[in-house]
């Protein structure tokens, strides 16, 4: 027996709606399941070397935007996420791409790096700035900025930097 359920709209906006019960999309492209483990799968072909498969979005009439891309290690054979973007409206018109941020297939990220070195590796080429910002809301005063440290497996903190106190005055 043949299931005629609609499986595929496209509505006279051009909105495109794909899976089942999908007769009424909510943006450009709405991709619905009633499975919770689903997913959408973009793939590169398969070869020995490097590979890209992601998604970019850009703007009409230029040529790059921002992109997320699957990047395939040929040492070591994992797969890792890069995020690039254009820095500004000459980058975005010639597709000039700047990888910002990295996930590598061994966890580490990497901000200003494609290669982390480190479980968060911050590069810059000029002053590196690691911004915490604690009680945003201006509103409970014990919510303070730290940075907590320890080891061998402990979970509670050993070391602390931070500010304390009601008016951030103190620093530990």
């Amino acid at each position: 027996a043949s299931n005629s359920s609609q499986k595929l709209r496209i509505t006279g906006g051009g909105r495109v709606g794909l899976g089942s019960n999908i007769e009424d999309p909510q943006s450009v492209l709405h991709v619905f399941s009633n499975s919770s483990t689903d997913t959408i799968k973009i793939q590169a072909p398969t070869s020995s070397g490097d590979y890209d498969a992601g998604f970019e979005v850009l703007r009409d009439n230029t040529a790059g935007g921002a992109k997320m891309v699957a990047k395939r290690n040929t040492i070591s054979g994992g797969v890792g996420w890069e995020w690039y973007t254009t820095s500004n409206n000459t980058a975005e018109v010639n597709a000039t791409y700047t990888s910002r941020m990295a996930l590598n297939e061994a966890g580490k990220v990497g901000i200003g790096t494609d290669n982390p070195q480190h479980n968060l590796h911050l590069y810059n080429n000029g002053d590196a700035t690691l911004f915490i910002q604690a009680d945003a809301d201006n509103v409970d005063e014990d919510h303070n900025p730290k940075i907590s440290m320890s080891q061998d497996g402990q979970t509670s903190s050993v070391f602390d930097i931070g500010i304390t106190g009601s008016a951030g005055n103190s620093f530990t």
